[in-house]
């Protein structure tokens, strides 16, 4: 999706950070309110259903809820709730299920009030929190603002304001376009001084309203602070701004993983995003949200601007270079009236750094900036020369005309934590051999959206040199769906050398390894070849090309060879990657590109049939777990997951910075195999568990360690019981062979690179 971004948002909240950090915090999930109208007002009928009481309007009126007591302590709940929220003069009323909004007191004595649906029975949820009645014509600004921030966001819930009156004695709704109201990223991060602009309300007279929309599956939670009437100064929390940090640059909001795709975007209107920046230096001008048909984005324009100098920056949330997949963040990029206006106006990126209070920048090269009216090209901003740095990325735009104007446009800013090892000069890849697998599948299934670059945990997807990497594609109404590389937006003589690479893996005796591939317009240039990696323990990748006959290199275009066979036979026993390099000498963009697809890349071994790799529907244990909830010395515990209505053991491991360990019982002697179900903590990345044969015995491939990378699952918050639908991917199996009678087995959170709990349940030893 085609979007145009102006974001002037970067959070520092105290909530923020120790939220995301604390063990067990139970704010977003046990509210239990009682249904009703919380507040005062006038006579409730069919016609006036929350009973508004227009008749002593105020002039003036503020909820900032620090009336409510101090936070104490209470075991290890980081926030005290104080249930079904009530302020004088205000309302507080469930009109749909029964939840209201309650008082929060956080630890750090941050007072706030807070709607969620989790844990709720109701199919659907609408909680409402009503100002007092106020004349518009008398409140600062015709306008009121508030500080808001969100959590497990999900489609279909909604936090929406409105301007409420009385006509006829009936009450009329009408909602009022917020922007900066978070409906995506990172969990509990404030944008402050949002403002609910009432000018077209002139000479009435009403209340502001806050309705809140959710269903108890997937429930977003919302957040409301310091309501007041004026405009606000939009945006979130960031660092102050000062003569040496003059865009209020935040060092303590560092986000590994982030996006921006614009979905959220009011046409026109300046983009604001929680934990970004969007920042006018110069002429006014911001980045604005623009859409045009489906497409959303956000765009930077002189074009009718008021002045002869414009500059305006987007910035990224700050985040650590070596935490970041591949060292670089992708993003999309268009531009208008370039032949025109190129002279006058450019689109630049740079890295932006704080170095004891005062902020730097150094230029970032950008190859493949567009130059084609309204053409689209996915880029990249190389972060390598920047290893070992904190910082963030900034797309500063500027121009010298408001007539003869370049306008450029942004789309789906994206950078992932990096799931690797350490990108050097001896491996340009950073991969990690660590934690090899048996079997693996590419399928491409998980694609949602064409010509993007394809991600996919464990597998490597990567440019050596200039041009694009590989890229997702969907074909037949997307019933196909596969990855595909070509010399788009490369320039003529452009060397072009584009790798995908598989996870590490073990070859055995019974390893077979197929995929299918398709190619088009037929090159002498253009080379798809195989190759086995390994990496040796000095860090060094040698590369041994595999030659595969039945890879296409004529023929017709798009046409499919299957189950194409890679001979390992030469590296029974080793440990490597097998990575698909293509390889083209630019003959420049345009139509008709040298183009191969993958799809179905699959390792299996002969022997997998006899691992049922679909899960049981069965979620109780056959061994012993936990039985307390109190965490013990290795930090893990037990407790209870409520799936459809009924109850299971399970085990739960780690805090969210302390490694969780937990060892069980001897085994029995022989082959057999091991099942459980696993999954991550709702809404935090970097979830691992590892699990360890110890005293006799190994897995199916003869490693005794096996390292997976957890799901993060929404019900996996708060404390036990927790209430969760695990899917097919949340289900793990391995085989197990030799064990002793002494053999143990053990389940560990130590390789996790981000929060360190895991819940485990219907684990069975057969």
């Amino acid at each position: 999706m085609k979007k145009i971004f102006s974001a002037l948002c970067f959070a520092l909240f105290g909530v923020t950070a120790i939220m995301t950090s604390c063990s067990d915090v139970p704010a977003p999930y046990d509210i239990f309110g009682d249904s009703g109208d919380k507040g005062d007002g006038g006579e409730i009928t069919e016609d006036n259903p929350f009973g508004l009481d227009l008749s002593n309007p105020v002039a003036d009126f503020k909820a900032d809820f620090e009336e409510q007591p101090d936070f104490t302590q209470d075991g290890e709940y980081s926030s005290n709730l104080n249930y079904d929220y009530t302020l004088e003069g205000w309302k507080n009323i469930a009109s749909v299920g029964d939840r209201t909004w309650t008082g929060v007191v956080y630890k750090d004595n941050t007072k706030y009030i807070q709607a969620s649906a989790n844990k709720g029975s109701a199919e659907k949820y609408e909680a409402w929190f009503i100002s007092p009645a106020f004349k518009v014509d008398e409140i600062k600004d015709k306008a009121v603002s508030f500080d808001c921030s969100g959590a497990y966001f999900n489609e279909k819930n909604s936090l929406k304001v409105y301007f409420l009156t009385l006509e006829d004695e009936k009450m009329v709704k009408t909602e009022i376009a917020v922007t900066g109201i978070p409906t995506s990223g990172s969990n509990y991060v404030w944008a402050k001084g949002l403002t609910a602009d009432l000018s077209i309300f002139a000479g009435k007279t009403g209340c502001i309203g806050f309705c809140y929309n959710s269903y108890s599956a997937n429930s977003t939670t919302y957040q409301l602070d310091n309501i007041k009437p004026g405009k606000g100064e939009g945006g979130s929390e960031g660092g102050e701004t000062t003569e040496g940090n003059p865009f209020g640059l935040d060092p303590n909001n560092i986000q590994n993983s982030f996006s921006a795709d614009f979905s959220d975007i009011t046409d026109n209107q300046d983009y604001e995003l929680a934990g970004w920046k969007n920042i006018s230096v110069k002429g006014e001008r911001r980045w604005q949200g623009k859409t045009y048909k489906t497409d959303k984005y956000i765009q930077a324009t002189s074009y009718n601007g008021s002045g002869s100098e414009f500059e305006c920056w987007f910035i990224t949330p700050g985040f650590k270079v070596d935490e970041i997949e591949g060292k670089a963040i992708s993003f999309d990029c268009a531009v208008y009236n370039y032949a025109t206006a190129a002279n006058n106006s450019k689109l630049e990126v740079y890295f932006l750094m704080l170095t004891d209070g005062n902020m730097t920048s150094e230029k970032i090269d950008i190859a493949g900036m567009p130059t084609t009216d309204n053409t689209w090209a996915t880029l990249s901003a190389p972060l390598s020369n920047f290893t070992g740095k904190t910082g963030y990325l900034g797309f500063k735009y500027t121009s010298t005309s408001s007539t003869e104007a370049l306008s450029y446009r942004l789309d789906n800013i994206k950078a992932g934590a990096n799931e690797g090892g350490e990108t050097t000069e001896d491996d340009p890849f950073g991969l990690d051999a660590s934690n090899p697998v048996t079997t693996f599948t590419a399928d491409f299934e998980d694609i949602t959206k064409p010509n993007q670059p394809y991600e996919k945990a464990g597998w490597t997807n990567k440019a050596l040199q200039k041009g694009s990497v590989w890229q997702t594609a969907t074909f037949n109404n997307n019933a196909d769906k596969y990855i595909k590389i070509n010399t788009y937006n490369t320039q003529a003589n452009d060397q072009i050398e584009s790798w995908f690479i598989t996870p590490a893996f073990k070859v055995s005796a019974q390893s077979k390894l197929t995929f299918d591939c398709a190619g088009a317009n037929w090159s002498s240039d253009m080379h798809l070849k195989v190759f086995f990696i390994q990496k040796g323990t000095d860090g060094k990748l040698t590369k041994e090309e595999i030659t595969v006959n039945e890879i296409p290199t004529s023929g017709t275009n798009y046409t499919w060879i299957k189950d194409i066979n890679i001979n390992l036979t030469s590296y029974n026993s080793k440990t490597g990657f097998i990575g698909f390099q293509y390889t083209m000498t630019s003959t420049g963009s345009g139509s008709g590109l040298p183009t191969y697809q993958i799809d179905n890349i699959k390792l299996s071994s002969d022997d997998e049939g006899t691992v049922d790799p679909t899960p049981s529907g069965e979620f109780t244990s056959n061994i012993t777990l936990p039985e307390s909830t109190s965490t013990d010395t290795n930090k893990a515990s037990g407790g209870t997951v409520n799936i459809n209505g009924q109850e299971y053991p399970i085990l739960k491991l780690g805090t969210s910075s302390a490694t969780g360990k937990w060892e069980s019982s001897t085994l029995a002697e022989g082959n057999m195999t091991l099942s459980f179900y696993a999954v991550g903590w709702g809404g935090k990345t970097g979830e691992k568990l590892t699990i360890t044969i110890k005293n006799g015995g190994s897995f199916n491939d003869d490693q005794t360690s096996q390292t997976i990378d957890l799901i993060p699952n929404e019900g996996a918050t708060g404390n036990s019981p927790f209430t969760m639908n695990p899917t097919e991917n949340d289900f793990k199996t391995f085989t197990l062979k030799n064990i002793t009678a002494t053999s143990t087995i053990e389940f560990s959170t130590e390789q996790a690179t981000g929060d360190k709990r895991a819940i485990l349940f219907g684990i069975n030893i057969k």
